[in-house]
């Protein structure tokens, strides 16, 4: 268990040794040097060596035209304990 601790601490100082030591770099002509190997490391770009697939894309149009859904009736809700008749047209109002 003190073995990770040790190797975390190294990791961390590590990190920050390489950051100060990239933010401070820098010389005399104010330049990039190719032989200096903190001055290539820093502007490297990544190169591809395949070329990534291109996907094709088409866009299909079709006329919607919706259908009509027929709803079948509502069934009259019945009550058993009611206090008064329904109205004479409320199989309509539904």
């Amino acid at each position: 268990m003190r073995w990770r601790l040790i190797v975390g601490l190294l990791c961390v100082a590590l990190v920050v040794f390489a950051g100060t030591l990239s933010v401070a770099h820098g010389h005399e002509d104010g330049i990039n040097h190719a032989d200096c190997g903190l001055c290539a490391t820093a502007h490297v770009s990544v190169q591809m060596a395949v070329s990534p697939d291109l996907l094709f894309v088409a866009q299909v149009r079709e006329r919607f035209e919706p259908r009509t859904l027929e709803v079948p009736p509502k069934p009259l809700y019945r009550f058993a304990l009611f206090t008064r008749p329904p109205p004479a047209d409320a199989h309509l109002n539904s």
